[in-house]
């Protein structure tokens, strides 16, 4: 008797939980992504690029400083090169 009364219960609570909770908390999480997308990054007031007319080109920095062999980094240690052949 107590295992039908605990399904029945369980059942019930299961229930209750798709119909009245479940629809309040995805209705929400739509809302809350709705606003997001309105005010999100790809917004035009959100997200800002360098926009630049097609062809243009721009070189940042000069290629003998310091600072820019720093940030290139050192490859003379990046590997061998491995000839492959491809195989059908």
């Amino acid at each position: 008797m107590r295992i039908i009364v605990a399904i029945l219960l369980i059942y019930l609570a299961f229930r209750f939980l798709v119909n009245y909770i479940l629809p309040f908390v995805l209705r929400s999480a739509v809302q809350k992504a709705a606003r997001n997308m309105q005010n999100g990054p790809f917004n035009n007031g959100g997200y800002h690029t360098n926009r630049r007319r097609e062809g243009e080109v721009s070189i940042e920095g000069s290629g003998n400083s310091k600072a820019a062999s720093k940030r290139r980094g050192n490859f003379d240690d990046a590997g061998e090169y491995v000839d492959f052949t491809e195989i059908k």
